[in-house]
């Protein structure tokens, strides 16, 4: 996510969301340090609402929601993925990779 970012972040718009607090495995505060020590510097937004986790199909960690320029969710990937299965869904949405 953090090349895409740097190399398409004024084409595509990222997000992240940290539902640490809401599922009470860690703090806003523990997020932002593994956030500054993995070097990810996209928005990140907290948590400890479960609306926004259900909003978007949030069933296991880490969910990926994909959204077109409308705002209306494209896809929802559950579970890790791979930098060809993102650039997969990418594709699908704009012809940047």
């Amino acid at each position: 996510f953090q090349r895409a970012y740097e190399q398409f972040g004024y084409r595509i718009l990222f997000l992240g969301l940290d539902v640490g607090p809401f599922t009470g495995l860690e703090s806003k505060r523990d997020g932002e340090a593994l956030l500054q020590e993995l070097g990810i510097t996209y928005p990140i937004v907290t948590t400890r609402s479960a609306q926004a986790v259900n909003a978007y199909g949030v069933i296991s960690m880490p969910t990926t929601g994909f959204f077109n320029a409308e705002g209306n969710v494209h896809r929802t990937w559950s579970g890790a993925m791979t930098e060809n299965q993102f650039s997969q869904v990418i594709r699908e949405l704009v012809d940047v990779f």
